[in-house]
């Protein structure tokens, strides 16, 4: 027996009161925050809001009428809804919303929320809350002043009884005016508990300012914007951009900062990638990212790239390079790699891709048939890029995915067709390196299938036939090792050009146009040389070993690699057929991308570095993804606000 019953029981025996007093009350947090009156900032928030309100209702006032006229045509009944609602002082109001729900939906949904999945709305109710677009007639509460623009959101009175009666200090929300967003939104959502709306709601009152309130408007447009501009729609109007628009228009886009030409199409990834953590750290959500075998020689590719900013004999430029491989490069690969693009929406990027390189084709054939008609020869397709190999790095990225779409669903022989056309283009733009890759991505992509290897095999060795019937052709073999022998002379003597210094660490990222101009300049008259062509090596590799030095070369080689054995390492581990299928498929494009970044300067271009980027995350991403076993990963945002 221990000591308190002994003394319990012999105060009993005694007669003796042995009942103690009752514990005070338990009074959690955030029921015992003081919350103070604020009459000047109550003040000041009536005035600017009711100016702000103004402003708003005309300039919405046209997207409110087609909204309006939309309800009324999708469902009978009102456009508006009129609900009660509980406000400032527990007073009861009447809210007003676009009505996205039936006529009669709330008195059979009851004392609940509303579920997705249920038919409660109307044709285009989801559409208008996952918007939030159903709110904004809440500006004319905000005009009559029964609301705030932020603020703890109006109760339905069908709920206010039994929160008070459950939830400690529930009553003290309704000691400043209801708003159209507030804390609790931003940091929660429509699901979130309200025991927990409440302890965000009472933060917002004890600390509420104007700087609080802006704040939490900003935060509300950034996440109604990322619902409506999402990762995806972002990085596939940068690649429409990119590849469909000629450049001549790009340049509208560009603004000097600091001497340095910048492009706004460069800042989009990077954007994006701000947006979505700021947006995740304000929420307190945590933010992880997939950790690969590639980081570690792109991580080196890029602190080595930065080291020679100011080693460089044109460290703008050298800066600038920088910022072209960030932006348009491992940006754009870890965006893609961890986004949804990996997992929910692969279809929907892979038929962007299909669509962009379709339609540059299309207009290259219409191109080349005008010239074709007008003077009387052929033009070698070129696409807007003014370059053969350009279009043909492109095609070889979309022919594989169109063909592992044939198969799949009852638009087979549209993906049939679109395929022979990609195919036909890519022998049209005369590229003997571009129809060596075709053909090379081709044997890759249906490597298990020996009949189709061997047919096309043939095909290739066919082609090489006839071309040397063709005498004093471009494409006949002898004239083809004629050129590789000039291109490989003019490498050698550009290489000569570069002192042994700059050789051995590199002359800085994207720079060495500048020194060939220079040796060009020295070599002949400076009136001749400006008539030269754009100095360029028309190989990647050779470009990266002077850009960067051999060190550089070589982290991202061993980024390049790494990524391939990786896809293909991962492709037997991997149990879901489609995401198996999709990897083999950009396995085969990358190949073949990386074979013809051999015979150009296709990172020095806007398209190739969004398209080879882009779909190299892709195919890292689909393999850490759906591989076996755990994922590993970096935790980027690990503050979460414990409830």
């Amino acid at each position: 027996m221990t000591r308190d019953n002994l003394l319990h029981a012999t105060r009993a025996w005694l007669g003796v009161e042995a009942r103690r007093p009752p514990p005070p009350p338990r009074r959690c947090f955030p029921s015992t925050m003081a919350l103070p009156d604020k009459p000047i900032y109550d003040r000041f928030t009536r005035i600017y809001q009711f100016i702000g309100v103004l402003i708003g209702l005309l300039l919405l006032s046209p997207l409110m009428l087609l909204i309006a006229i939309a309800v009324k045509r999708t469902s009978s009944g009102p456009a508006l809804y009129r609900g009660a609602r509980v406000g400032l002082g527990e007073r009861v109001f009447y809210i007003y919303k676009f009505r996205s729900m039936y006529v009669g939906a709330e008195q059979k949904i009851g004392q609940r929320l509303v579920r997705q999945d249920e038919d409660h709305y109307t044709p285009i109710g989801k559409f208008l809350r996952k918007y939030r677009l159903d709110e904004l007639p809440q500006l004319f509460n905000v005009l009559k002043g029964d609301m705030n623009l932020v603020g703890p959101r109006p109760v339905r009175p069908i709920f206010l009884e039994k929160h008070r009666e459950n939830i400690p200090g529930y009553a003290r929300r309704f000691l400043v005016k209801p708003g159209i967003t507030g804390q609790a939104q931003v940091r929660g959502g429509y699901y979130t508990r309200p025991r927990h709306k409440l302890f965000y709601d009472t933060l917002y009152i004890a600390h509420r300012s104007v700087g609080l309130d802006l704040k939490l408007i900003v935060l509300t447009f950034l996440r109604v914007m990322t619902r409506i501009f999402t990762t995806t729609a972002l990085l596939a109007w940068l690649v429409m951009m990119a590849v469909v628009l000629p450049d001549d228009l790009r340049l509208y886009f560009t603004f000097n900062l600091w001497g340095l030409g910048l492009n706004v199409l460069y800042l989009i990834p990077p954007l994006i990638v701000l947006a979505y953590l700021f947006r995740k750290n304000a929420a307190r959500e945590r933010v992880y990212a997939l950790k690969t075998p590639v980081d570690l020689p792109l991580l080196g590719f890029i602190l080595y790239t930065a080291l020679l900013i100011p080693l460089s004999r044109f460290p703008q430029i050298s800066a600038r390079g920088l910022l072209w491989y960030l932006c348009n490069g491992v940006v754009v690969f870890y965006v893609v790699m961890n986004s949804k693009i990996v997992t929910e929406k692969r279809h929907l990027w892979v038929k962007l891709i299909i669509g962009a390189v379709l339609t540059v084709s299309v207009a290259s054939v219409i191109h080349a048939a005008w010239v074709w008609r007008a003077a009387g020869y052929f033009n070698r397709l070129d696409g807007v890029f003014g370059r053969p190999i350009i279009l043909t790095t492109l095609l070889v990225v979309a022919l594989p995915l169109t063909l592992s779409r044939v198969g799949r669903g009852l638009r087979d022989g549209r993906y049939r067709l679109i395929a022979v056309a990609l195919a036909l283009t890519a022998m049209l733009t005369l590229t003997r390196s571009g129809i060596m890759a075709v053909f090379i991505t081709l044997i890759v992509y249906y490597w298990g299938d020996r009949r189709r290897v061997l047919q096309l095999i043939a095909l290739f060795a066919l082609l090489l036939v006839l071309s040397a019937q063709i005498k004093g052709g471009r494409m006949h073999p002898r004239q083809a090792f004629d050129d590789l022998q000039a291109l490989s002379l003019h490498q050698a003597r550009v290489i000569n050009d570069i002192t042994p210094t700059r050789r051995l660490i590199g002359v800085g990222a994207r720079t060495l146009p500048q020194h060939m101009k220079i040796a060009q300049v020295h070599r002949y008259t400076k009136a001749r040389a400006a008539r030269l062509a754009q100095p360029r090596l028309d190989n990647t590799y050779m470009t990266l070993f002077i850009d960067h030095g051999p060190l550089g070369m070589l982290f991202f080689l061993s980024f390049l690699i790494g990524g391939l054995v990786y896809m293909k390492r991962a492709q037997p581990l991997i149990e879901a057929p489609e995401a198996r299928r999709d990897l083999h498929t950009i396995f085969a494009s990358m190949v073949g991308m990386s074979v013809l970044l051999a015979f150009s300067d296709g990172l020095y271009y806007l398209p190739i570095m969004l398209i080879f980027w882009s779909t190299m995350g892709l195919g890292v991403g689909i393999a850490a993804h759906h591989r076996k076993g755990p994922k590993a990963t970096y935790k980027l945002i690990s503050n979460r606000q414990k409830l």
